[in-house]
């Protein structure tokens, strides 16, 4: 008999910067928040777990660079440890990366409240961990969907 998902595992990695430790989700609130999220796709694994890392401007631009060939600035890149993880018992999704100081830039654009556009990023990138991606308008569109039903389950209204 397979065992459950007892939970989702979140390591938070950060920059030096004590100031986005303390707006930033804890590893226990995103844990809560994905756990129904990603229960039912990786139902026949034991955990879930997934690495997040805030970074600072210069090592986004630097690892979009690299791995993706864009010299810019982005929010979140995500990065897949899938092989790994069909050795093992336990679901390792992979790591994300993200820019705390552009999401609250971006927030403050577009008048959201910090949280909610935290979640919706990492929703986001969780959603290219599992596969999906918006190189075309319907996927675009369908991936929306999904992080906006998903935030909606967890209250998180953007």
């Amino acid at each position: 008999m397979k065992k459950k998902i007892k939970c989702v595992y979140v390591h938070m990695q950060f920059i030096k910067n004590n100031t986005i430790k303390k707006i930033v989700p804890n590893e226990s609130l995103l844990s809560s928040w994905f756990c129904s999220f990603l229960k039912p796709k990786y139902k026949h694994y034991k955990d879930i777990v997934f690495n997040i890392r805030f970074v600072e401007y210069k090592e986004i631009i630097g690892l979009n660079s690299y791995y993706r060939g864009f010299n810019s600035l982005t929010n979140i890149i995500s990065f897949s440890y899938e092989a790994l993880s069909q050795r093992i018992n336990i679901q390792l999704l992979g790591e994300l990366v993200i820019t705390p100081t552009l999401l609250l830039y971006e927030s403050f654009k577009k008048n959201k409240a910090f949280i909610a556009h935290c979640a919706h990023i990492i929703v986001h990138g969780l959603l290219h961990l599992i596969g999906y991606n918006h190189k075309n308008v319907t996927d675009a569109d369908n991936m929306e969907n999904i992080e906006y039903s998903n935030l909606n389950k967890t209250n998180i209204h953007l």
